[in-house]
């Protein structure tokens, strides 16, 4: 046979893959983000209402409600990022004329949390007693 070019057996082999996996596209899930909401003039659903340098983040009564739902799950964080020590209901949260504030630290934790809770990251579950 000499100098032939023997026929490559992977050819074949990768067309055949090709035609029994129909070419898929392997996708992440897209993630839709809630819509800003106002009842009447209050804003209801946003990551924060304003942002002060002395005061913190400003959240409205649903989103401490939401923080604190976030608590109940989460207090003692996730397997890869337990929380030392766990979160206790309104930690980081402060009133000031009426209105709701956060302070830097807890605003990134409760970003953390929330996007746990989208992604379907459960809690950590030797310590939570409520899991999503």
């Amino acid at each position: 046979m000499g100098n032939a070019m023997k026929p490559y057996p992977i050819i074949p082999s990768l067309i055949l893959c090709l035609m029994l996996t129909h070419c898929a596209t392997i996708a992440p899930e897209v993630k839709q983000s809630a819509p800003v909401t106002y009842t009447g003039n209050t804003l209801t659903h946003a990551t924060y209402i304003a942002v002060s340098k002395s005061k913190g983040f400003e959240l409205s009564e649903g989103q401490r409600a939401e923080y604190n739902a976030l608590i109940e799950i989460y207090s003692h964080g996730t397997v890869a990022r337990p929380l030392t020590p766990p979160l206790i209901k309104d930690e980081g949260l402060f009133l000031i004329n009426g209105q709701w504030w956060q302070d830097a630290q807890h605003q990134v934790l409760y970003r953390d949390m929330r996007d746990w809770r989208d992604s379907g990251i459960r809690a950590s579950t030797f310590f939570s007693r409520n899991l999503p």
